[in-house]
């Protein structure tokens, strides 16, 4: 396929992606404003934003590098570009360990130290263990980032949104 092709391919389908994104934040917003009362979702807001303070340590933030080195590597050194992923994945692992427990046995502590109520701790444990569905994550969106499969990587992520919609 040429380079205008895959271009178009891609915009495409990460622009339908986009939309279809937008669309499930509007629905999980109506939702939230029909079934949450103040209370529940302050206490969602509290949990949310543990998960997002979490979040800052695991190695998103190297993903497009590694998208790139893998991409390069691929068509010249394939052993690199597996040896790539899977380092990268095994620290990915690690690192969702790590947080896991933190969160998971650091919850009740977060509770006595006076920065959340009791009633936060199951959902913080709840929410803990999606740090450990992070390197599966990680797995399918870097071959999909690599071998430009934008259909694929578009589907993955209006996945990954209506799941947080259905769990909501």
């Amino acid at each position: 396929m040429s380079l205008i092709g895959l271009a178009s391919k891609g915009s495409f389908w990460t622009s339908a992606s986009n939309w279809l994104l937008k669309g499930s934040t509007i629905l999980s917003t109506l939702i939230t404003l029909k079934y949450l009362s103040v209370h529940e979702y302050g206490v969602v807001q509290i949990v949310l934003s543990f998960f997002a303070f979490g979040v800052l340590f695991n190695l998103s933030n190297f993903h497009d590098l590694f998208v790139t080195e893998m991409g390069i590597s691929r068509r010249e050194e394939i052993g690199r570009s597996r040896g790539l992923y899977f380092g990268y994945l095994s620290a990915q692992a690690l690192f969702s360990i790590l947080v896991w427990a933190i969160f998971f046995f650091g919850a009740t502590l977060v509770v006595k130290l006076g920065y959340a109520s009791h009633e936060v701790v199951p959902y913080v444990r709840l929410m803990s263990l999606l740090f450990l569905l992070s390197p599966a994550r990680e797995a399918y969106m870097l071959i999909f980032n690599v071998e430009l499969r934008f259909f694929e990587l578009a589907l993955f992520g209006i996945a990954e949104q209506f799941s947080r919609l259905v769990i909501l």
